[in-house]
Formats: structure tokens, sequence, C-alpha cells
């Protein structure tokens, strides 16, 4: 039977794989230690009686806020550079018709020579 790592705090446990939905449900993180062997890395986060700071809960619906607001900003500023686009896209190919209009009519002046 494989051996699984679970943390909660400061508590670090090696525990049967058998057992790991027991300790998800106490709110134990299923946990890997990193190739230094000093950190652990959650693989499998527990949802279930975790404590949130509020404070920290704050944090997170302020940040979340102000990417939402981000975003909007974002998509104004990318449905501007779209529209640019296709005006620029249009003053090109009207351009690449003018020069082809015009070595057309080069090319009629040297042939009626």
């Amino acid at each position: 039977m494989a051996v699984v790592t679970v943390k909660k705090d400061a508590k670090v446990l090696n525990i049967d794989e058998s057992e790991q939905d027991f300790f998800l449900a106490k709110g134990f993180d299923v946990v890997e230690l990193d190739k230094s062997g000093k950190k652990y890395n959650v693989t499998h986060r527990a949802t279930e009686n975790k404590l949130v700071d509020v404070s920290k809960l704050l944090e997170a619906e302020a940040k979340a806020d102000q990417l939402k607001s981000d975003k909007k900003e974002l998509q104004a500023v990318n449905k501007a550079l779209e529209k640019q686009n296709e005006e620029l896209t249009k003053q090109l190919e009207e351009a690449q018709k003018a020069l082809e209009t015009k070595a057309d009519d080069k090319a009629e002046d040297k042939t009626a020579k």
C-alpha cells in the first residue's frame, strides 16, 4: 500500500493511502516534498474543516474585484484595437489596390509608346 503525506498547519503525517479521504475531511492537505526536501507542495487541497483568516479572505475578494475590473478594461482596449486593426487592414488593401492600378497604368503607358 502506498504512503501519502498530509499536512495541516505545522502537523505533518505519513498515512496509508486508504486513509487519505478521512484526513482530507479533517482539513489536512495532501503534500509532497519539493526537490530540495525543505518545502511541502500541496498536491490535493482539503476544502472541508478549514479556517480562513478574515483579513486574507477580504484581501482575496479585493484582488478578485480588481481582476474583474482589469478584465473589463482590457476587453475594452482589445475591442478598440480590433476596430483599429480592421481600419488599418482596410487602408492597406486600398493602398495595395492603388499601387496595382498605378502599376497597370504605367504598364499601359509603356505599351502605348
